[in-house]
């Protein structure tokens, strides 16, 4: 009963905070073409180990540094990423092991629908 609530204040609030929305008619706003996205939060890793399995602590953490350029009018955005993601830690007696990923990816983005991503500016 708890959770039906919750879900429907929930719903409740977002139906709301979209209808209060204002009608930017008339009012001119810079188009940006960069964007900047970063990203910090735990991680977790779902433990399949069985030669250490009570001594991995499967929290990590992750940091993410997102760079896109999205020229005005167009389906197509181009960019990079770059973090830091720390997968698990093993420590037992004098073992100690924490694989970490530093990756660097080029990403090419396109809109596939309007309804989803929203309506691309006009030139």
């Amino acid at each position: 009963m708890h959770i039906r609530n919750l879900i429907i204040a929930a719903s409740t609030c977002l139906i709301a905070s979209r209808s209060l929305a204002q009608n930017d008619e008339g009012q001119y706003t810079k188009y940006r073409h960069f964007a900047i996205y970063a990203g910090v939060g735990p991680s977790y890793f779902f433990n399949n180990l069985t030669t250490f399995k009570d001594d991995v602590n499967p929290w990590g953490y992750e940091f993410s540094f997102r760079f896109m350029w999205e020229p005005k009018g167009s389906f197509v955005s181009l960019g990079f990423e770059t973090g830091y993601y720390r997968i698990y830690s093993v420590e037992r007696d004098q073992f100690r092991s924490s694989p970490t990923v530093r990756c660097f990816h080029e990403i090419l983005k396109t809109i596939l629908c309007k309804l989803v991503d929203g309506p691309v500016p006009s030139v």
